[in-house]
């Protein structure tokens, strides 16, 4: 915020907030203002004590058609962890470092819970 008020930008946050159906918190983190009530609009969206209703940009029919197809198939990989538009779009555009990241660390997970598991001398199909 600190950036846009050097510019003269004035920013209506209430409308923001409308127009892009999340919360809106203005901070300057450079003179360390707003951080408390940032943590604080965090936390009432993750205790689901705000409703979100986030602005979904519409792409061309062609790429709305293949995030369709698409977003079965990310879920088939990720589950339903992340949000599997943002996947698929990323994916659409040549960028599947995510996906894999994503793959690499279940995988490490699973390794993991392997590991626990033999620890205690159970099995993953147990």
């Amino acid at each position: 915020m600190d950036e846009a008020k050097k510019k003269g930008i004035v920013i209506n946050e209430k409308k923001l907030a409308e127009s892009l159906g999340v919360p809106v918190v203005p901070i300057s983190a450079r003179n360390k203002k707003g951080i408390t009530n940032l943590l604080d609009a965090i936390e009432q969206v993750v205790r689901g004590q705000v409703k979100l209703n986030p602005y979904q940009v519409q792409y061309t029919k062609e790429i709305e058609a293949s995030l369709k197809e698409l977003e079965p198939q990310v879920a088939s990989i990720v589950g339903n962890q992340f949000p599997l538009r943002w996947i698929a779009l990323r994916v659409l555009d040549g960028d599947t470092s995510f996906l894999e990241t994503i793959q690499q660390r279940q995988q490490q997970g699973i390794s993991h819970t392997e590991r626990r598991n033999s620890a205690y001398g159970k099995s993953v199909n147990s």
